[in-house]
């Protein structure tokens, strides 16, 4: 059986959805017309935007990933530019020389696992942080995943909830990407997609099943 352990939901019939938390949004106040730019790092980014009624200016946008970029152009967005890879770091190194000296806005989880603003700052960018969103642990208790199961991680912060709860020896596991993988440790071999999406993850769950 393949399990996706996130808060992201699969419709394809072979997956078993298996979420641990969920996203609490905070309420915030803002004007996008006062930042030359704005990143994201997730679609709950955008999603935080229409929950606080913040209203669309057409300013540049810096995302990471296709659910990203498409909840962007949902969102109304135009002069949007994605990272060539789906990680934080990555779009900071990509972009920090055609950001620099520009008033940035970065709408971010409260905990993340890259040092996408410290790579920033240290390029001269004039970075504003605003927490936009954050996952919580659902605490209800719930059964563990059928042994020799593959699990997909999508994201470091599910990992340390399963890991709190459960034991990883009796799976295969897929994460999303190189935090998600370094989070769940070196103890077991972990898989990665090319793609750093949750189709690519589930594409490869059927192939080690």
């Amino acid at each position: 059986m393949i399990y996706l352990i996130s808060n992201t939901k699969s419709d394809d019939k072979e997956v078993i959805n298996f979420a641990l938390s969920e996203i609490k949004f905070e309420k915030f106040s803002l004007d996008l017309s006062k930042f030359d730019a704005l990143i994201i790092s997730s679609k709950n980014a955008i999603k935080a935007l229409q929950i606080n009624q913040i209203s669309l200016f057409q300013t540049q946008i810096y995302v990471l990933g296709k659910a990203s970029l498409q909840s962007a152009k949902n969102f109304g967005f135009e002069k949007i530019k994605i990272s060539s890879k789906a990680y934080g770091n990555d779009l900071a190194n990509e972009f920090k020389d055609e950001l620099k000296g520009k008033k940035v806005l970065y709408l971010r989880a409260k905990q993340i696992a890259s040092s996408l603003p410290e790579i920033l700052l240290e390029n001269g960018v004039n970075l504003t942080q605003i927490i936009a969103y954050e996952s919580v642990e659902i605490s209800n208790l719930i059964n563990p995943p059928k042994a020799g199961s593959v699990l997909i991680f999508t994201s470091p912060k599910n990992v340390q909830i399963f890991k709190k709860i459960f034991s990883l020896d009796t799976y295969k596991l897929v994460a999303i990407g190189e935090s998600t993988a370094k989070a769940l440790g070196e103890q077991k071999k972990v898989f990665i997609p090319q793609i750093c999406d949750i189709d690519a993850c589930i594409k490869l769950a059927k192939t080690i099943l």
